[in-house]
């Protein structure tokens, strides 16, 4: 069954057990013709606690641009699926409450 609690992403050393919500993980394939198609990846919001936000915010300041993981699990179980995020940078970050969303734009993204 996939809910969004069995999803789990991963950034370098951000911390990301504060996590409650992963939106907007959508691709397409987009063919040109005579080239390599590419994934065309829509920006993706991730929804933490604000006790997380300094190092966050950190990243949003600084645009580093980092790689990771998204893996979907089954309940208590290892990562069932495990897709490579690649040039993840930040693109804004608001506060609401005991809550942070950050959206990020994501370069490549690989089924490992």
């Amino acid at each position: 069954k996939f809910l969004s609690s069995n999803f789990r992403i991963k950034l370098g050393d951000l911390p990301t057990k504060g996590v409650k919500k992963i939106d907007g993980l959508k691709w397409e394939t987009e063919s040109i013709p005579g080239a390599q198609s590419r994934p065309k990846i829509a920006p993706v919001r991730v929804t933490f606690d604000s006790a997380d936000a300094p190092a966050w915010s950190a990243w949003v300041k600084s645009k580093a641009v980092r790689s990771g993981t998204l893996a979907l699990t089954e309940e208590g179980a290892k990562p069932w699926r495990t897709i490579a995020l690649g040039g993840v940078t930040p693109t804004s970050l608001k506060t609401l409450g005991a809550t942070t969303v950050v959206t990020l734009k994501i370069e490549k993204i690989s089924l490992q």
